[in-house]
């Protein structure tokens, strides 16, 4: 049984490495070949998508989600925080190669230590702060370095950082469960996004900006907004099978493998040497915070009182 789970857990982890990547790869195509610039309308779309795919679930049985207002306004300000992340990252990774988008992505981890500190009372320990300092390190010197530096995408990653890391931290005092988590989130980005797509006329001029008989760019298109859909689902997957560290370890795999895969495709000469210094540090500095939270969450797993695991949680 132990081991079935174990292959459950790898298959899962997998999944998750291989779709994340891969679609990385596909919305940087989208958004860099075609110029896709239609953000809101996408993200709306992934939305509706999600929502109908649940729909099914429930309907063949598989799940049971039943939706709840009550937790829908309690769940608000996360929700919004994920689909506001979402946006900004596509449009930060428009004009950015896709190693220093994860470089800039991996910041989010001090976003979050902030958060816990201002708004849960949580603080971090030595070990931690080193590595998220060799994180924030690396991306100095990258940045510093980067032969492509585009100001105003660096700054939509920071905010992307900052949302996410908001949701993090918000949805860490709500005890729900991550599938009704992405209904509740599905439901806020179908309405306020489409809402904000209809208004702002995005959805009308997606219509008539691209050539929908151009078959390389349907499916282009079609690939982003589904492999969108399947990253969420292979996150609640992760999530459940394994858990949320098991998560965070391979979203750092995953970041390591897009980073390679960027510059091999890219050509090294895009990139200067202290470039890929920085690029690196701030890779393995992600490892290394993933495996001190590895470490810590061990501990608490062999601890018993119930007081001493409410000290490891903290760090």
């Amino acid at each position: 049984m132990e081991k079935n789970n174990r292959i459950k857990g790898v298959v899962a982890a997998c999944f998750y490495v291989l779709v994340s990547t891969i679609m990385t790869f596909c919305n940087k195509h989208l958004l860099s070949v075609y110029k896709y610039s239609h953000v809101i309308t996408l993200v709306a779309m992934q939305s509706v998508i999600i929502l109908v795919i649940i729909q099914v679930l429930n309907h063949l049985k598989i799940t049971k989600i039943k939706w709840d207002w009550a937790l829908q306004r309690e769940l608000f300000y996360p929700s919004l925080s994920q689909a506001l992340n979402t946006i900004v990252a596509l449009t930060a990774l428009a004009h950015l190669n896709i190693a220093m988008y994860g470089t800039l992505k991996r910041l989010t981890v001090m976003f979050i230590l902030i958060g816990e500190m201002v708004f849960l009372r949580k603080f971090p320990s030595t070990n931690i702060v080193l590595s998220v300092t060799i994180i924030v390190s690396g991306t100095l010197i990258a940045g510093y370095n980067d032969l492509e530096f585009h100001l105003p995408s660096y700054v939509f990653a920071l905010a992307s950082c900052v949302f996410q890391s908001s949701y993090l931290v918000l949805i860490k005092q709500s005890k729900t469960r991550p599938l009704d988590l992405l209904l509740y989130n599905s439901v806020t980005s179908a309405f306020l996004i489409g809402f904000a797509s209809i208004v702002t006329g995005d959805v009308f001029s997606f219509i008539d900006s691209y050539n929908w008989t151009d078959i390389n760019f349907v499916i282009s298109f079609l690939l982003s907004l589904l492999l969108g859909c399947l990253l969420n689902l292979s996150i609640i997957i992760c999530t459940v099978v394994t858990s949320p560290l098991t998560l965070a370890v391979s979203g750092q795999m995953k970041g390591a493998v897009a980073t390679l895969g960027s510059i091999t495709f890219d050509g090294i000469s895009n990139y200067t040497t202290a470039n890929i210094i920085g690029v690196m540090m701030n890779l393995c500095g992600g490892f290394i915070y993933a495996y001190i939270k590895k470490i810590a969450t061990q501990i608490v797993d062999k601890s018993v009182l119930p007081l001493h695991k409410e000290k490891v949680l903290i760090k």
